[in-house]
């Protein structure tokens, strides 16, 4: 962009500084959830030493473990993993 003072070194050294502090920032609101990966309906998390499925159905997330908008289906959210 010409409207920038920036070099490209400094832009991609901010955009690095940015997702670190996403992780972060997500770690710390959701301790102990972990994603493993994303699946053809859904996506699979760590919550400690169990397995949690999100499935998403017709733009409808569910839980296998809680009913509702819970920890799981919010820490899926705003994942950048996430890939629905």
């Amino acid at each position: 962009r010409t409207d920038t003072d920036k070099t490209f070194t400094a832009w991609a050294s901010d955009v690095l500084d940015s997702a670190v502090s996403r992780e972060d920032k997500i770690s710390s609101l959701f301790p102990g959830l972990k994603f493993v990966g994303n699946t053809s309906n859904g996506v699979v998390i760590q919550d400690k030493n169990e397995i949690i499925e999100i499935k998403i159905t017709n733009s409808n997330f569910s839980c296998n473990k809680d009913k509702g908008i819970c920890k799981h289906i919010l820490f899926t959210c705003i994942n950048p993993s996430f890939d629905p």
